[in-house]
């Protein structure tokens, strides 16, 4: 469809200004050169200024293509008002000149509209064009143009670049082909992902901050990278601050960044052109918060100060939990103490009777492919740290983010700060992963997953807890497509979100066409499901003297420190029948007062369903002030994309 659509229009384009001849057509030609330029030059500025905060899903498709249009009104009126009379030529040079130069005219135009189309959450297929496609090995092959016979939107983004280093060229600013290198493929690239329907295409400039950039040459790769060090290439860690405060996030309050929406920009470091090249990140390290963990003796502090870890030391790191590996490496700071070891960042400080350590974990995912993901929920100062490989004679320039491009500052030049932050380095091409570290193994063991007794004392409030556990999205009981269309949205034959009442039966034959029977799953994520037993929650819940328990939160705690929701419920009336059915992916299920408690019956069953990364495994179910702990319950299997 996207091919008729173009052609069409080139055909239509070549035959109106055949006729109109060339001194018109030529006119036109460039006034639509202009119009182009100036909308590319006005582009960011008012996204930036204005649409971002008004339309974010649209601000980058709108920003472009209004001032375009608007432009090219004004001033093809203005033209025609000083240009009163026409150019008098053969008619062959009119026919054949008018043509061409509609024809020029038309590729710039119909390139344009797809670039600015392509930066709207339109999925990954545009009118059945879709350049680029993601294998089943996660790796990208097409480039953009590629499936249309005529590549208008590569075309134009070439001719602009072109044009910005020669003629166009800014005075005193950045050319187009350097501050928004590669805009067609980056267009594709910004919605090869599409996660679910609520994903945002656009980052706020107010939502992220650089932290730091750190840079390794050659000769510190060694000890960072291990076999994978390169001698050709130098490690660049960008650390990147994130707030969901700006409609940055996903609509259902996840960020989910894959790599093909994250790019380095590197220029040659001693050459005199413009050229730019882009490179994807290696791997991402997401630091997963800072807390108190334990004490130790005091009589550490003296090995500590010299930059020694002993193997009592490791000991005792080990009973709480947290070994260390041979990697692990102590810098001293007047009188705290950090050991940075594959991800992990432990800081030791001398106080009162004793040394406290506290930790910051880090988890790290390496993109293989381009089907992993930096996932995160947490709302505010997330920090994403991303690793790219670059060539010992490139220069980093900045970081493209989605569609924002957000400058670099010097690297760290202060060694001990450098030092600090391989921890992340270390991390993603750790041999030995930490406990810490991502893709958990989702083997369940012979008795299967399990979920234990609650950790609650008998006089405190708190919420009940679960009898069973499974990595699954099932409903109790399937439905029809016709009464689930009637009162849930669905999104591939799965419920997406809705609120309403349905029939519960096990002995209903629907055929697979008509059978819904699973709440729907993002491809990035793998949904747990947690039945609440009826006694359970009647008597830990249900009870007005835990009254005060019910406005507590209630969560499942993943491997890596993280809180997850529930995105849905269903609730099993035994009595009469029916399941009510419940999932609000975006707003989420938070407090224990949300859930239909009160109005249970002995005989009813309430299932919780939580959606959780597919890079992480599940650790603990929180409700109230109790919790428990999970055990043998991962990630599935990735089966197709």
């Amino acid at each position: 469809m996207a091919n008729v659509v173009v052609v069409v229009f080139l055909i239509l384009s070549i035959a109106a200004w055949s006729h109109y001849g060339l001194f018109s057509a030529f006119l036109h030609l460039m006034v639509t050169i202009t119009c182009a330029a100036l909308a590319l030059a006005l582009w960011e500025p008012l996204v930036l200024g204005v649409l971002i905060d008004r339309m974010p899903y649209y601000a980058w498709c709108v920003g472009l293509l209004g001032p375009f249009v608007l432009l090219l009104v004004v001033v093809r009126s203005m033209q025609d008002k000083l240009v009163r009379w026409n150019l008098r030529f053969e008619n062959l040079s009119n026919v054949i000149g008018g043509g061409f130069c509609g024809l020029l005219s038309s590729i710039l135009i119909s390139g344009l509209v797809i670039i600015a189309v392509g930066l709207m959450p339109m999925g990954e297929s545009i009118m059945g064009y879709q350049p680029v496609t993601v294998n089943h090995d996660g790796t990208l092959e097409g480039r953009a143009g590629d499936g249309l016979l005529f590549p208008v939107d590569r075309w134009t983004a070439g001719f602009f670049d072109a044009l910005s280093l020669g003629a166009f060229y800014p005075t005193g600013g950045t050319p187009l082909a350097r501050h928004q290198p590669r805009l067609a493929d980056r267009a594709v690239f910004n919605r090869l992902h599409p996660v679910d329907p609520g994903s945002s295409p656009a980052v706020h400039p107010d939502s992220v901050r650089i932290d730091h950039v750190a840079q390794f040459g050659s000769a510190d790769l060694g000890p960072l990278m291990g076999d994978a060090a390169s001698a050709n290439e130098s490690l660049l860690l960008v650390g990147t601050v994130w707030n969901a405060d700006k409609f940055t996030y996903d609509r259902d309050g996840r960020l989910r960044l894959p790599p093909s929406q994250v790019r380095l920009v590197t220029s040659p470091q001693f050459a005199t052109d413009e050229s730019v090249a882009l490179h994807r990140p290696e791997g991402v390290v997401i630091e997963s918060g800072q807390s108190l963990r334990f004490k130790i003796s005091v009589h550490f502090a003296t090995t500590l100060a010299r930059g020694e870890i002993t193997a009592r030391l490791k000991e005792v790191f080990a009973t709480y939990g947290a070994s260390l590996s041979d990697q692990a490496v102590v810098t001293v700071d007047d009188d705290v103490w950090r050991i940075a070891d594959r991800g992990e960042a432990y800081e030791l400080k001398h106080e009162g009777d004793g040394v406290n350590v506290y930790g910051a974990g880090a988890n790290a995912t390496r993109f293989d492919t381009d089907g992993a993901l930096a996932y995160t929920q947490i709302k505010s100062n997330v920090k994403i740290v991303w690793v790219f490989l670059m060539p010992v004679d490139q220069v980093a320039r900045g970081i493209l983010l989605r569609t924002l491009r957000v400058e670099l500052p010097e690297p760290l030049g202060d060694m001990p700060q450098r030092h600090r932050y391989g921890r992340f380095a270390r991390a993603l091409y750790a041999k030995d992963e930490p406990e810490s570290a991502r893709q958990p193994t989702a083997a369940a063991g012979p008795a299967g997953p399990a979920i234990e007794g609650p950790n609650v004392g008998p006089t405190q409030h708190g919420g009940g807890y679960g009898d069973d556990v499974q990595a699954t999205s099932a409903l109790p009981y399937p439905l029809s497509v016709t009464q689930a269309r009637h009162q849930h949205r669905l999104q591939n034959n799965k419920i997406f979100e809705g609120d309403a009442v349905a029939e519960a039966s096990r002995h209903r034959s629907l055929s697979p066409n008509t059978r819904v029977d699973e709440i729907y799953t993002a491809s990035d994520e793998y949904m747990v499901r947690v039945r609440v037993g009826r006694e359970n929650a009647l008597s830990l819940f249900g009870k007005a003297k835990q009254a005060a328990a019910r406005v507590g939160p209630f969560f499942i705690e993943d491997t890596s420190g993280a809180s997850h929701h529930a995105v849905g419920y269903v609730w099993v009336k035994t009595e009469d029948n029916v399941q009510h059915i419940k999932v609000d992916r975006i707003g989420s299920l938070q407090r224990i007062s949300q859930l239909p408690l009160r109005d249970m019956r002995r005989d009813d069953d309430l299932f919780l369903y939580f959606a959780i990364p597919r890079n992480v495994g599940v650790r603990r179910l929180v409700v109230g002030q109790a919790d428990q702990k999970i055990t043998g319950v991962g990630p599935p299997p990735v089966t197709s994309r």
